[in-house]
């Protein structure tokens, strides 16, 4: 079962602050000065929101500029997940229709039979417009060297034509 604090930032404060706040959360996401800063803000307001006892260590936070079927995104890496539904990282695309962004994550889905140490993953993405969590299919085994780009591949190809 997915750990309080670390499904509370992934799945609801991070998002939902991007979706309410676009002017303020996109270009401090995008800039080097301040992306680390507010990814701690927001993790700390997870931990305060999720009920949690204690919380998760923030190390493996971080944010990276990149393109996805051409559109804009932001790369955001989490804490390594510990528990099925938690999730590797997200990416966030500045959406040229509708809702200012879309918003994509790589969860831990099953262990991998293979590998103990790895997981198979599936895509999810989160929903502005209803708050809700929709799956979009399978994605890379993670934690792997090529997860990141595998996964962004599979949001591109979920984009559709740039």
């Amino acid at each position: 079962m997915a750990r309080p604090h670390h499904l509370e930032f992934t799945q609801h404060v991070l998002p939902e602050e991007a979706f309410l706040d676009p002017a303020r959360v996109w270009p401090a996401l995008r800039s080097a000065a301040t992306a680390h800063a507010l990814l701690l803000e927001q993790w700390a307001m997870a931990f305060s929101f999720s009920g949690a006892q204690e919380p998760l260590d923030d190390n493996g936070l971080s944010t990276e500029n990149v393109t996805v079927a051409g559109q804009d995104a932001v790369l955001i890496t989490f804490p390594t997940p510990m528990e099925a539904g938690e999730a590797f990282c997200a990416v966030l695309v500045l959406n040229r229709l509708g809702a200012p962004f879309r918003y994509f994550l790589l969860e831990a889905h099953t262990p991998d039979p293979a590998d103990a140490t790895r997981w198979r993953t599936k895509v999810g993405e989160q929903r502005p417009e209803s708050a809700t969590h929709v799956t979009r299919g399978a994605g890379p085994i993670a934690p792997a060297p090529d997860a990141p780009t595998a996964f962004l591949a599979r949001v591109a190809e979920l984009l559709g034509p740039s």
